[in-house]
């Protein structure tokens, strides 16, 4: 059952991995048009990462018996969701937001759903419109 775990973890992990790796690079972009992701899905796939990492670390120990101390599941995983994830996610969001300060939002672009949401910008509202009439 632990081999399961740790397989579904790593994939969860992997797919958080290319998230945050989309949202970074948002974040330090200079392309003419940009994608930023909305606060709680940066939120959420720096917590997704911390957490399946720290877990598949802690059903490896079990697996193989290993000595080494990571702490108690409950309290590390509150202080992934509730101090670091958060720090995390404000550096990134906040250099992608000073990223596009020069930047013109496309409004016909923004996707907002109950699961996800996001911005694009582009470098000049030409450019927005034909984004949107590329759609």
């Amino acid at each position: 059952m632990n081999y399961l775990r740790v397989i579904f973890l790593g994939l969860l992990g992997g797919l958080a991995y290319f998230q945050i790796y989309e949202q970074i690079g948002s974040a330090f972009s200079t392309n003419s048009v940009i994608k930023v992701d909305g606060l709680l899905n940066v939120w959420a796939s720096y917590s997704g990462l911390l957490i399946c990492t720290y877990l598949t670390i802690y059903y490896l120990k079990d697996m193989f018996h290993l000595s080494i101390n990571i702490g108690n599941v409950n309290k590390v995983g509150i202080l992934i969701f509730v101090v670091i994830a958060p720090l995390l996610t404000i550096v990134t969001f906040g250099q992608t937001k000073s990223n596009v300060s020069s930047y013109v939002e496309c409004k016909s672009e923004r996707k907002i759903s109950s699961r996800y949401s996001s911005r694009t910008y582009a470098i000049n509202e030409e450019l927005c419109s034909a984004l949107s009439q590329h759609d």
